[in-house]
């Protein structure tokens, strides 16, 4: 921890521009984008980067284990997950920003929310002119308009470019 947020300590990729904060996450970078090793799901339509988190994608939308918040109807698949649900919505904690009157539910919205407003990090698409606030954004956008990923409705016809637009 206090070398990758404290230190600085990164790793360059010596064939693109990526950085690392971790040597396991540069590993994973050059297997999935210059090695095109991924692992995908025989369940559903997910496909990870590391044999870990398709474990844990499995594990939480696949294996059945559920955890039921004692003070709602909310369900979680992972233990983290309900604790960050509880300590928001019944504990009442907030993530205020230091610059400006927004505040937040989750830590990482608030990290998120200072690197792309006040930092003006943002995300530009290689193949078009597309500029995204948040990487997640960008993804998405590579993926519906760029890779042509689509999602078919299991119960119509119906086409969408975007998994969670299936629910609505």
């Amino acid at each position: 921890h206090k070398e990758s947020k404290h230190e600085s300590v990164k790793y360059q990729c010596d064939q693109c521009d990526f950085i690392a904060t971790r040597p396991g996450n540069l590993k994973a970078h050059k297997k999935s984008k210059h090695e095109g090793v991924q692992y995908p799901c025989n369940q559903c339509d997910f496909v990870a980067v590391r044999s870990e988190t398709l474990k844990r994608h499995k594990g939480s939308k696949h294996g059945g284990v559920r955890y039921l918040c004692d003070q709602c109807d909310h369900i979680a698949t992972q233990a983290g997950n309900l604790k960050r649900h509880k300590k928001s919505k019944h504990e009442g904690v907030r993530y205020p920003c230091d610059q400006c009157g927004y505040v937040a539910t989750q830590a990482g919205k608030l990290k998120t929310h200072k690197r792309s407003i006040h930092e003006g990090v943002r995300y530009p698409c290689d193949q078009c002119d597309f500029v995204a606030m948040q990487s997640e954004t960008l993804k998405r956008h590579k993926e519906s308009k760029h890779e042509g990923l689509r999602y078919l409705c299991d119960q119509c016809d119906h086409i969408v470019t975007q998994a969670g637009n299936l629910k609505r």
